[in-house]
């Protein structure tokens, strides 16, 4: 981790491609949207989900209060062997970085870095196909912005820890906008704040050469019906139309998430033109999204 500041750590090869999410409005959604998406299509190792935001309150070995963050494979979270076997694999690169910055005069690696650097070992060594990454805050100066996304969702930018991100949307949509990687595909979600936050994502797609697919105009979310435990709709996206999709939540920001799950699922799962329709129906018909408590 923080290789550019410490070139005795060679560089950690990724065999995994990455979904990367930044957003408030509506966040909870995309990514319990995406996994079964991924998981439909069956890839060899099937999807890990990596949900960094969430921070769910445990005992370490010592009952020092540590927070266990949640990481899953193939939608199991880690056992408490499985983190500390991740932690005693990587604790003498966190020594080596930490004593590279104390010498440089510089921060050693935050909590929230190793954790993010110790997520990011155990999907590689897996290894996954497919890693979904939810940004912990922000996006530029995130942790999780080591990676180089070949998706990027952008959900809706709105006033979001504004002591941090910046007192203006665009100054928090610039930071969002640090997630959009040369050559990816940036989704962006329904912008409250359209006319702000638009230019200043668009300007970094066209700096990275990235191509950008936004809800309402590149893909959309049309004839939403209430029905049994959701809503049926009709997704559109770049590579085809799903006509009356069950989707297991209510509200039409959850419609408009889903849709944002399958734009980015049709830029990693490696098939020509739209997928299969019934994988798509049955996979978004089964979404589960537990509370912090759960």
């Amino acid at each position: 981790f923080r290789a550019a500041f410490s070139p005795t750590i060679p560089p950690f090869p990724l065999r995994f491609r990455p979904f990367m999410f930044s957003g408030i409005v509506a966040a909870v959604g995309r990514i319990e949207h995406i996994e079964p998406l991924a998981d439909g299509i069956r890839l060899s190792v099937d999807t890990p989900g990596l949900d960094l935001s969430d921070v769910i309150l445990g005992d370490s070995i010592a009952h020092s209060g540590v927070c266990l963050t949640v990481v899953a494979i193939d939608g199991q979270q880690l056992s408490d062997d499985d983190f500390i076997d991740i932690w005693d694999q990587t604790k003498d690169l966190v020594a080596l970085v930490d004593a590279k910055m104390e010498e440089q005069g510089k921060p050693k690696m935050s909590f929230f870095e190793v954790l993010t650097a110790m997520a990011i070992w155990k999907f590689a060594d897996t290894p996954v196909d497919v890693a979904i990454v939810e940004v912990g805050m922000g996006g530029l100066w995130d942790a999780t912005n080591v990676l180089n996304a070949d998706a990027a969702i952008i959900g809706p930018v709105d006033m979001d820890h504004m002591q941090w991100l910046g007192d203006t949307v665009e100054q928090i949509a610039t930071e969002k906008a640090g997630i959009i990687k040369p050559n990816c595909t940036a989704i962006i979600g329904p912008q409250p704040h359209e006319e702000a936050v638009m230019p200043i994502l668009a300007e970094a797609a066209e700096r990275n050469h990235a191509m950008l697919v936004r809800d309402g105009y590149e893909m959309t979310a049309s004839d939403r019906m209430a029905a049994v435990g959701g809503q049926v709709a009709t997704l559109t996206t770049p590579n085809g139309t799903y006509e009356g999709v069950p989707i297991a939540k209510f509200g039409e920001h959850q419609a408009h998430n889903a849709l944002a799950a399958l734009a980015a699922s049709e830029v990693v799962i490696p098939v020509n033109g739209p997928l299969d329709g019934d994988l798509v129906a049955e996979a978004l018909s089964s979404v589960k999204i537990p509370g912090r408590i759960e």
